[in-house]
């Protein structure tokens, strides 16, 4: 299963390689992510995906 990066937006495999990128590009430890934060980050994911759904270029 894929998943996207909700700050840029980068496609990868929704394993290890998502917290590797989240730690290096974005230097987020998202293993230690309280559940409030990472919410954040999917809701932030959700709006990206609305709004380009829409048109609107990210």
């Amino acid at each position: 299963m894929k998943k996207r990066c909700p700050i840029c937006g980068y496609v990868m495999y929704a394993d290890k390689r998502f917290k590797d990128h989240m730690l290096i590009a974005h230097n987020i430890d998202y293993t230690n992510l309280g559940n409030e934060l990472a919410d954040i980050l999917v809701k932030m994911d959700a709006c990206r995906t609305t709004l380009e759904s829409l048109g609107v270029k990210c």
